[in-house]
């Protein structure tokens, strides 16, 4: 396994260079992109750096068939961009889904219209690797229970889990059987921790803040960390991932409020996190 990391928005005002200069230099091996230019994986070549997933759109559930085919498309070219430079997974969403239907009507749209980015990245010979982060209600791969019908409906190898437990944390799921049961499955893993507040479940209770919320994530009784700052055992979880025969990127996504606000702050928390892993990482 290597570590990698998600370009933080504090970081992303930063020359491409100066920011894998950085990381190389703090124990990251590899990193996650928007896209990929010529340019940028010269700088990762020089540098030291593995592209670990190029992160791309899937928004496959507008119900206008145009936006929806162009939404299909848009996946379709960056599966072929990363076939391109050699990049062997692409990460993505399964959102925004169609507000105006519950969760098991999108489900049968992907299942409609998802079988021909599948069949694209089989013959680029890259994986699919969908994010399980609920994103309120948008996101549709967020339980075990819609995983496994996923890979029912589209049982192909080129289709696999982003694997995030600390989504998994605040759900009440347990991340280590789920990493378990769909550990074949795992294609790219997002480090990222996440930690309940005590104080805040006895006054919001699990559907969150009603007065005073800063945005839909502040929900006021959990809150996302660095790897190493929550709940997740990262020596058990980096284990079980290794039993599975997990050996890619652990990606870390530095999502957490208090190592955030600036470039000096974002920087440390990255680097806090990076350690914490690296104690089993070998």
């Amino acid at each position: 396994m290597k570590i990698g990391f998600i370009i933080h928005p504090d970081l992303r005002s930063l020359p491409f260079r100066e920011v894998a200069e950085w990381a190389r230099e703090h124990g990251f091996q590899a990193v996650d992109l928007p896209d990929v230019d010529d340019q940028t994986q010269r700088v990762c070549e020089e540098v030291g750096l593995e592209i670990g997933a190029l992160h791309a759109p899937s928004a496959v559930f507008d119900p206008d068939p145009h936006r929806r085919a162009a939404g299909l498309q848009a996946l379709k070219d960056a599966l072929s961009k990363a076939a391109d430079y050699g990049i062997p997974t692409v990460m993505t969403l399964l959102r925004p889904m169609d507000k105006s239907k519950g969760t098991a009507e999108n489900f049968a749209t992907w299942v409609k219209v998802y079988p021909d980015a599948v069949a694209h990245a089989e013959d680029r010979g890259v994986k699919i690797a969908v994010e399980n982060c609920p994103f309120l209600g948008e996101n549709l791969a967020y339980s075990p229970e819609i995983w496994e019908a996923m890979f029912k409906a589209i049982p192909s190898p080129a289709l696999g889990l982003c694997f995030d437990p600390s989504h998994l944390v605040w759900l009440g799921v347990d991340y280590l059987r789920a990493l378990y049961e769909f550990g074949e499955r795992i294609y790219h893993v997002h480090a990222k921790d996440c930690e309940h507040l005590s104080e805040g479940l006895y006054r919001y209770g699990i559907l969150g803040k009603v007065f005073q919320a800063r945005n839909g994530w502040d929900t006021g009784w959990w809150r996302y960390r660095l790897p190493g700052l929550g709940e997740v055992n990262w020596a058990q979880f980096i284990s079980a991932l290794a039993e599975v025969g997990y050996d890619g990127i652990l990606s870390v996504e530095h999502e957490d409020p208090v190592w955030e606000g600036s470039e000096e702050r974002t920087k440390k928390g990255l680097i806090l996190g990076q350690r914490h892993l690296a104690q089993w990482v070998v």
